[in-house]
């Protein structure tokens, strides 16, 4: 099928709302304009163990104590922070290994037995961090007052950027353990990991090609009075998170004629032969996007649309 922009496409608009986030691409004449889709910040999750737990020398780094945090969503990461709150005598004694889902592992805190000696621990570690961990002074005591929020936002040792773009879903695993075998033990209070998805990277593409006309039928027609038009809007969604609760609309203003019942979707403009039936719901709505035209208004729905994927929506309409 020939691909064709006409000056047609000029008077056309396609506008997506709904959580979605990214960049959206309109093709039209043959430009590209970029605008931002709709307003949606990045979603960040929070996932709580409060289990206390003994941080002396039973838990050498050998055989550490173990807090999980168990996620059940599955979404691509951009940020990982963590929280943690323990108590102890002398938090230098105190080293901590975040381990994802995937297998990363990153030691969050180095410990310093020889120069800390300051009590507790009660610090959010983020790599957009006031400073690194264990520099706030060697002789300074946390705060007691449990979290939320942290006392202290600290850079890790070591930077938790190294989970980006793994899944979220599964156990994520903190060890804590204790560097010194002496009398000065502790207790792990609490932890908070927080995990941000990727946001979507939607595209919009319409494109059309002429399917007949009154003169030449199908050998070559022409854009003239009574020819058949073909449009496909294909909506992808690039390297990135998932996008949900997808609308697009088009508007369709100029000299032509919606055809009823040339809606079809599919996977993308050559494969789409899926009825669509013309309207938004009734007692026998199955087709997959719920494609439906109000006035000169065609609606395009999906409930999510995951990465590298993507779906097309072709109609046809006669010139007038």
């Amino acid at each position: 099928m020939s691909l064709a922009i006409s000056a047609l496409d000029k008077v056309d608009a396609i506008y997506l709302t709904g959580p979605v986030k990214g960049l959206l691409c309109l093709l039209i004449a043959g430009a590209i304009l970029l605008f931002p889709a709709a307003s949606h910040a990045q979603t960040v999750t929070t996932y709580v163990n409060s289990a206390k737990g003994n941080i002396n020398s039973s838990r050498p780094c050998t055989t550490p104590l173990v807090r999980n945090f168990v996620v059940a969503a599955s979404f691509t990461v951009s940020d990982v922070d963590i929280g943690v709150y323990a108590t102890h005598k002398a938090r230098g004694e105190i080293r901590m290994t975040l381990q994802s889902p995937a297998g990363t592992r990153v030691q969050l805190v180095n410990g310093n037995v020889a120069d800390i000696s300051g009590d507790n621990f009660n610090v959010l570690l983020n790599d957009d961090g006031t400073q690194t961990v264990n520099t706030d002074g060697n002789t300074v005591n946390h705060s007691t007052t449990a979290p939320p929020p942290f006392q202290h936002n600290f850079i890790p040792n070591n930077p938790l950027s190294a989970f980006n773009n793994e899944n979220s879903a599964g156990t994520w695993r903190l060890e804590i353990c204790e560097l010194s075998q002496g009398s000065n033990n502790g207790k792990f209070q609490y932890g908070q990991l927080y995990l941000t998805d990727t946001p979507a990277n939607l595209s919009v593409t319409k494109i059309s090609s002429i399917i007949s006309d009154p003169v030449s039928g199908t050998t070559n027609p022409k854009r003239i009075p009574g020819a058949v038009v073909q449009y496909c809007i294909l909506i992808s969604n690039g390297n990135g998170g998932n996008a949900d609760s997808i609308v697009a609309t088009d508007s369709l203003s100029g000299p032509f004629t919606y055809n009823p019942g040339t809606m079809n979707s599919g996977a993308n403009c050559q494969s789409a032969t899926t009825p669509e039936d013309d309207d938004a719901a009734d007692s026998g709505e199955i087709d997959p996007y719920h494609a439906s035209i109000s006035g000169s208004t065609i609606t395009v729905t999906a409930s999510t649309l995951a990465p590298t994927t993507a779906f097309a929506l072709t109609f046809q309409v006669t010139i007038n």
